[in-house]
């Protein structure tokens, strides 16, 4: 095979706005935001029944407030590669 003309391997990224999604907030600020895959966290809520739903999370550097990312924006093969908030607020601050 030949290379024809070099390429950059390009970061994923998705778009996502600010609106408290999943997150009983509507005090969001609204902003566009483009969200690497380094940017997203994993959140979690308990339903009394036992179940225990996994949420893709952002925190907007707007306002703060936490934004969830519907599953159909997350690529298959990163599924499973994200921290829980906690790993990823210590990773923030330097271990």
């Amino acid at each position: 095979m030949k290379v024809l003309k070099k390429g950059k391997p390009r970061e994923w990224s998705v778009k996502v706005k600010c609106t408290g999604f999943g997150n009983k907030r509507y005090d969001c600020c609204g902003a566009e935001l483009e969200v690497a895959k380094e940017d997203i966290y994993l959140t979690y809520s308990e339903h009394y029944w036992g179940e225990t739903d996994i949420h893709y999370t952002i925190t907007c550097p707007e306002c703060g407030k936490e934004t969830d990312i519907p599953d159909s924006k997350i690529p298959y093969c990163f599924k499973g590669t994200f921290p829980s908030k906690t790993d990823w607020l210590k990773a923030r601050k330097g271990g």
